[in-house]
């Protein structure tokens, strides 16, 4: 059974704590819930299965690879072709992760590393 947005944001808040906790050091804002978008987007419009599963793949792959930047580049590209007929989500995607700058990606890095978040 698919989880409610209200489900999917108490899980996201869950993750998000877990990462602050294992990262005292850095103050991830949380306050501010800056990671609803990304939890909404799956909300907002729906992809069919297929192309879902695919952007499914190339984010996990995304947050949980290292990658030279035009592999990530290459990905985020895959990512987006994905996105082309839900203009939407295409624009919430690139808000969120396309235009990320270098910081956030190094602390994607950073916590993707820490085994206290599932990292290696």
């Amino acid at each position: 059974m698919a989880k409610s947005r209200e489900e999917t944001h108490a899980e996201w808040a869950k993750h998000m704590q877990a990462a602050q906790k294992a990262n005292p050091e850095t103050d991830g804002k949380l306050d501010t819930e800056w990671w609803k978008p990304a939890a909404d987007l799956g909300f907002d419009d729906q992809l069919d299965e297929q192309a879902y599963a695919k952007m499914n793949e190339r984010l996990t792959k995304l947050f949980t690879e290292d990658m030279a930047p035009a592999d990530k580049e290459k990905t985020l590209q895959e990512a987006r072709e994905y996105l082309k007929d839900h203009p939407k989500l295409l624009q919430s995607f690139d808000d969120i992760i396309t235009k990320a700058t270098p910081g956030v990606w190094s602390t994607v890095n950073s916590l993707r590393k820490n085994p206290g978040i599932g990292g290696k």
